[in-house]
């Protein structure tokens, strides 16, 4: 977190020439653009999950096995190698929400539905830790 390139220098755009040959694209859906701030979730417990294949099929997800991660312990935000402020923490999570809306939207309502409950969930988690 505050060594990283990626994570503390704002303008650095991700870097997509000289990678290897092997590398394959990241399970289920992703956000291509620097969030501006990066999550700690230190927990105790976790689970994984295969990428449904109806997903990639219908929806375009990449395949693969993906986390569900277990109630946080401890949640810890990052901008530029140093603890992000509240404000900073809500405008990363509106730079990736109209990727996800249109990707949920095209799911359809249920989909929709899911997302909005979802970010209701971690809103209140970031109330609870930070």
């Amino acid at each position: 977190m505050r060594a990283c390139p990626f994570l503390t220098q704002l303008e650095e755009a991700r870097r997509t020439s000289g990678l290897p040959e092997e590398m394959s694209k990241a399970p289920g859906f992703s956000l291509a653009h620097n969030p501006g701030v990066a999550l700690v979730w230190i927990t105790r417990s976790y689970r994984l999950w295969e990428v449904p294949a109806d997903a990639v099929r219908e929806a375009g997800a990449q395949p693969g096995v993906l986390f569900e991660m277990g109630e946080p312990l401890t949640i810890e935000c990052y901008r530029e190698g140093r603890e992000a402020t509240r404000a900073e923490i809500a405008a990363a999570i509106e730079r990736g929400l109209p990727y996800l809306r249109e990707t949920a939207m095209s799911q359809g309502p249920r989909a929709v539905a899911d997302l909005l409950a979802q970010l209701r969930a971690f809103e209140a988690l970031l109330e609870q830790h930070l």
